[in-house]
């Protein structure tokens, strides 16, 4: 018994029903350098704490 319907067209999904999604070329941006933002970081943060340590040692030399 052969089906009503083709094989190939019942198979087939309609083009129009599903909108195929379009590939848009983008580039990556220009690397920047996370490394040199995290080193600045991390040497004002060692000067904060370089600072506050001082001025602990300084503040309890006064006090006694």
């Amino acid at each position: 018994m052969s089906p009503s319907t083709p094989i190939g067209i019942a198979i087939a999904q309609p083009t129009s029903a599903i909108p195929q999604a379009h590939v848009v070329y983008n580039p990556t941006p220009p690397a920047k350098p996370a490394a040199r933002k995290s080193a600045s970081c991390l040497s004002t943060l060692g000067v904060l704490v370089l600072l506050l340590a001082t001025a602990g040692v300084l503040g309890i030399s006064l006090i006694r």
